[in-house]
Parts: C-alpha cells; structure tokens; sequence
C-alpha cells in the first residue's frame, strides 16, 4: 500500500518560504503533516501528527541546519477537537523520515520547472 502524498511550496519575491508535505497512508490511521519554514541558515520543521486510533493530535518541532535535523521537541498534545491530553508512554509515531534536503521532495522538482517557465510552454501540447 502506496500512501497518498501532497504537498504546497510557498514562494515570496522568489524566496522560498515555505514547504508543507502530507503523507497519509490508504488505511488512514494517521495522517503526518510537515511544515517546513525558512530562516537564514535553518530550516524550521513543525510535524503535526494527527492519530485517529489514539484520538490524538500531536505537534512536534525540530531545526535543520546542513543537512542534519536537530531531535524533535515535543510541543503540544491534544485531541483533535483541541482538548490538552497526555501521549501514553508507548505511542509509535508513523516511520516518516525527516527530510533534510527539500530538493528531493518528488514535486519540488515540478515547482522547480514551474518558476523556469511560462505557463502556455508548460500547458501546450506534447509534439
């Protein structure tokens, strides 16, 4: 099983600002939503991870500077309706990997040709 991934590139005065990457399997038990922000040398990464079976909404944060990723701080626990709860001790987190390198995100690549060309090159038809 494949899961469903999306994502939004946020650009400003040709500036990335930020990238926001969902991934949410086919079964839904979870969804993980990553923000990611800019800030000079680092990049701020805010995971929301929603978890339908533990009926908690978890939001961590994390820096990455030179490819690494600093470990996550743990910033609020609650329940999706925004009620503060505590995570049982033994709460698996879905395995997504933190992505230190945002060039690799598949449709950042897409975002990419979209800023080097006009839209009639990009909607024309295929010869």
């Amino acid at each position: 099983m494949t899961p469903m991934e999306s994502g939004r590139v946020v650009f400003s005065s040709k500036k990335l600002l930020e990238v926001t990457y969902q991934i949410t399997p086919e079964s839904g038990d979870w969804i993980v939503i990553d923000q990611y922000t800019t800030s000079d040398d680092t990049f701020l990464l805010r995971r929301t991870n929603l978890l339908a079976q533990a009926n908690l909404q978890i939001v961590q944060e994390a820096a990455i500077r030179e490819g690494k990723a600093t470990p996550f701080r743990l910033v609020t626990v609650t329940t999706p309706d925004g009620q503060k709860a505590k995570a049982p001790p033994t709460l698996d987190f879905p395995a997504v990997p933190v992505l230190t390198n945002l060039a690799r995100i598949p449709f950042m690549a897409i975002v990419d040709e979209m800023r080097k060309r006009s839209m009639s090159e990009l909607c024309k038809k295929p010869e």
